[in-house]
């Protein structure tokens, strides 16, 4: 799903149980990160970001980064690594 998605805004803003798009807590603006990165043999024309982390809110200054593995290639989405201080 992408960021401007109504099922996004669910997720990441629900009323009842706060939470935080890891990505953007760690200091990344929203339309930064490829995740998905374009791939015309597959009908992906354009370079995407897909892939979310959530936390409960309460624990978002517990983020210590988030980052891209640009280097995996065992899928068309790369993973995301997020290093949380539990």
């Amino acid at each position: 799903m992408q960021r401007s998605e109504p099922a996004y805004q669910i997720i990441a803003h629900p009323p009842e149980r706060p939470l935080v798009d890891i990505w953007v807590a760690a200091g990344h603006h929203p339309d930064t990160g490829v995740t998905m990165p374009a791939n015309p043999d597959t009908e992906t024309w354009s370079d995407s970001y897909l892939d979310y982390g959530f936390l409960s809110a309460n624990l978002g200054d517990r983020i210590i980064s988030a980052e891209i593995d640009d280097d995996a290639d065992g899928s068309d989405h790369q993973p995301v690594w997020f290093n949380i201080d539990l």
